[in-house]
């Protein structure tokens, strides 16, 4: 984990870079997650954009899942599933990888809010 954020940090996406913070805030190093979740992460370029098995509804509820298990105070939170729900509202997507990655965050984070 050192190696990658020492070495390889520059050259990660938004989610390379919030799955390895998550393993930083699990490990107790909190400053490494704090570190990692605020850097910039490198831009996607050419073919490996389209090369990803990803999607913004399965990436942003990683990172909501990632940032609630690291830290339930960070201020982030409510907007990110705020954003999570708009975007699996109006996806005309049907995925079934992206809805249970989306309904097992959005139900993580009401789970824990009591409002």
């Amino acid at each position: 984990m050192n190696y990658l954020r020492e070495n390889k940090a520059a050259d990660m996406d938004k989610l390379s870079l919030t799955l390895l913070a998550g393993a930083f805030a699990a490990s107790g190093d909190m400053a490494a997650y704090r570190e990692l979740i605020s850097a910039k992460p490198a831009p996607l370029k050419g073919k490996d954009k389209d090369q990803l098995f990803s999607s913004e509804v399965r990436d942003l509820a990683l990172e909501l899942m990632v940032r609630m298990e690291a830290d339930r105070k960070d201020d982030a939170i409510p907007q990110l599933a705020n954003k999570l729900y708009n975007l699996m509202a109006d996806n005309d997507r049907d995925v079934t990888k992206d809805n249970s990655l989306g309904f097992l965050a959005l139900g993580t984070f009401y789970g824990q809010t009591k409002s």
